[in-house]
């Protein structure tokens, strides 16, 4: 039997979002209410990093640039849509390590 931990977070506890570089590990933190300019986070996400100064990989003007800065204003804005309507929405979060047992 596979036992796996998790856990379920509402976009309305979410406070903020992590970009980390995948070389050096530096990392940015912005704040939820600021994930609505949509030209901030397009350039959080298309920058080199300002530590060791390796390219993100994500350049403006493809796909990818245009999901990431989507999904990340959709998220600022998606606790706010949902309040007072009769739907829940959460997204499923899992953690540590799974368990054989």
């Amino acid at each position: 039997m596979t036992q796996e931990r998790g856990f379920f977070v509402s976009p309305a506890d979410v406070s903020a979002i992590r970009l980390r570089c995948a070389t050096c590990g530096a990392a940015t933190t912005i704040p939820i209410q600021k994930l609505s300019d949509e030209r901030r986070i397009g350039l959080d996400v298309s920058r080199a990093c300002p530590y060791c100064g390796i390219p993100s990989g994500i350049n403006a003007d493809t796909r990818e640039f245009a999901e990431l800065t989507d999904f990340s204003v959709l998220l600022g804005k998606i606790g706010e849509t949902l309040e007072g309507r009769n739907l829940e929405l959460s997204f499923q979060v899992e953690c540590g390590e799974r368990e054989a047992g």
